[in-house]
This record gives C-alpha cells, sequence and structure tokens, in this order.
C-alpha cells in the first residue's frame, strides 16, 4: 500500500528531510574540475586583455545547474548606495533564441528593466548592453541550455549567434561559459572565430560505480541527521542505486529525497530497501520496468 505524505504529522517532518536532500551540493570531480575553472575564469576579469571562456558540456542532470547554483553563491550581486554590482550574469537560452530575446535578458537582469518593453533597435540595446556590463563589473557570464542554438538544422542561427557573442566579448573581455548538452560542443565547428576565443572544453560526466560514486553515496547517508546511516555505499545499496540511475546525480538525487520522505513518513530510523522500491515506483510510474530494488 502506497504512503502518503500528506496522510498526519511526520508529513512536515518528511518534506523537511527531502528539502535536506534537495539542498545537498556534493562536489565530485568533474564538477570540481567544472567549477575551479569558472573560479579562474571570474578571477581573471577586468585583469587580462583576454581571459577567454569555454564550453560546458553534459547531459541533462549531470550537475549544470548545481554549478550554476555553486557559482551564485560564491559570486552574489550587490546594491551600495547609487553602485550596482553584478559581478554574475545567467542567461537561460530560449528554445528558439534570438539575438533580441539575449539582449532583452541581459539587460533586465542588470537592472535596465525598460528591455522587457517594446521593439528597440538591437544595436541601440547592444551598445546600451555593453555599457551597462561594464558599470556593473560583470566577473563572469554563464549561457545555459546554449544547445538550443544549433539543435535540429540550425547552423545559420547557431553561427550568426555565435558571432554576436564573439563581439560582445571582444567590446567587454568578460569570461564567457556556454553550457549545455553534448549538443552545444557543435556550435566550435561552425564558427572558427567564436571557438578561437572559447577554445577550453570541459565535460560533466555521469558517476561510474566506483570508490568516488561510494563517497557521495556516504553522504547522502549523513544528510539527515534524523535518520540513521542506512549503508547505502554497501553492495547491498549501492549497485542498486547505481543501476537505477546511471551515476547522474539528478536522478540519483530525486531517488534518495523520495526513499527518506517515505522512511520519515513511516517514522523509521533509517532508511530501508523496501523504501528504495517504492520511491522507484513513484518516479517511474507502472512503465518503469524491471525494479532494481527487487529482492532476489
Amino acid at each position: 500500500m502506497s504512503t502518503s505524505y500528506l496522510t498526519s504529522g511526520p508529513a512536515l517532518s518528511a518534506v523537511d528531510a527531502g528539502r535536506k536532500i534537495e539542498r545537498l551540493i556534493i562536489s565530485h570531480s568533474s564538477f570540481v574540475v567544472a567549477k575551479n575553472q569558472l573560479v579562474r575564469l571570474a578571477d581573471l576579469a577586468h585583469q587580462l586583455r583576454d581571459p577567454g571562456g569555454l564550453v560546458l558540456a553534459g547531459e541533462s542532470g549531470t550537475g549544470k545547474d548545481s554549478l550554476i547554483d555553486a557559482m551564485k553563491l560564491l559570486m552574489p550581486s550587490s546594491n551600495l548606495l547609487d553602485s550596482v554590482h553584478r559581478p554574475l550574469v545567467i542567461v537561460n537560452t530560449d528554445a528558439a533564441p534570438s539575438v533580441g530575446d539575449f539582449t532583452a535578458k541581459m539587460l533586465i537582469q542588470l537592472g535596465y528593466s525598460f528591455a522587457k518593453f517594446g521593439k528597440a533597435d538591437n544595436s541601440e540595446r547592444r551598445d546600451i548592453l555593453v555599457e551597462a556590463l561594464i558599470a556593473c563589473r560583470v566577473r563572469l557570464m554563464l549561457l545555459n541550455e546554449f544547445q538550443h542554438v544549433i539543435e535540429g538544422n540550425r547552423n545559420k542561427l547557431g553561427h550568426a549567434l555565435a558571432d554576436w557573442f564573439k563581439r560582445l566579448y571582444d567590446d567587454t573581455r568578460i569570461p564567457m561559459v556556454f553550457l549545455g548538452t553534448p549538443v552545444v560542443l557543435r556550435v566550435l565547428d561552425i564558427n572558427e572565430q567564436f571557438a578561437s576565443r572559447f577554445s577550453g572544453i570541459y565535460r560533466l560526466n555521469p558517476l561510474e560505480n566506483s570508490p568516488e560514486f561510494l563517497g557521495i553515496l556516504k553522504a547522502f547517508d549523513v544528510a539527515v541527521p534524523e535518520l540513521a546511516p542506512a549503508g547505502l555505499a554497501t553492495s547491498r545499496f549501492s549497485k542498486r542505486i547505481h543501476k537505477a540511475t546511471g551515476g547522474v546525480m539528478r536522478p540519483l538525487k530525486r531517488l534518495i529525497k523520495e526513499a527518506v520522505m517515505l522512511a520519515v513518513t513511516e517514522s523509521e530510523s533509517k532508511v530501508a530497501l523496501r523504501h528504495f522500491r517504492e520511491a522507484y515506483q513513484r518516479i517511474h510510474g507502472e512503465y518503469s520496468g524491471e525494479n532494481p530494488f527487487l529482492e532476489t
């Protein structure tokens, strides 16, 4: 019989436990390498004439959003009297992006709310954007989901947008990082000048069932102090968890969160295999295939 989080008293505790799992940022090796490169670029901003940039590729769920969240914590914005400091600019690419979309999103983020109204000339807005990026002392730009500029048969669009960002970089000398699924790497093949400026390539990869993966499971195992460690890094759990998630961080966190919430709702002292079994079923539904958490 399925357990509901909304039935009685433990529901709030279950949600609190789930939030603790959600907020946990675990730095595995490729995550650390990528984060260090972003910090390095930010440190070089305004110090070198050509600080450069990079392209960061990873399948959905491998940690790009967590990396962005980590950079937000490291580079917070501030408003001091008439001085606006925006060290980090983050733009999510639309499914059908345009120069106007990017310009407006950046200007709005920098405090130029007029950009959301009307259809001013893109070249005029671009001039304002260059001034705003410099005035706000931006040190790093993260362009997320950038694969949208090249998906399908969009080589012409990808080339044009890559050229626009290349020129924006030349005018501001602010490091830029283009994040997306592995499709994003194609933009380097269609615009040689873009590739020469943002030549670094880094990847966020799924985790192998390795000592590093076991270390991550240990971190999750103690993330909710209200629960005793369940031994997630033991073979009884670890092999099943890796099979269920493929070592991809987002589904890994979702699975553990769901299992933890079930355990807390039932007032159990720790997570059991049956909680993972039900969690897997809840996440994947009736067409989930073989459940890795079935007893054998």
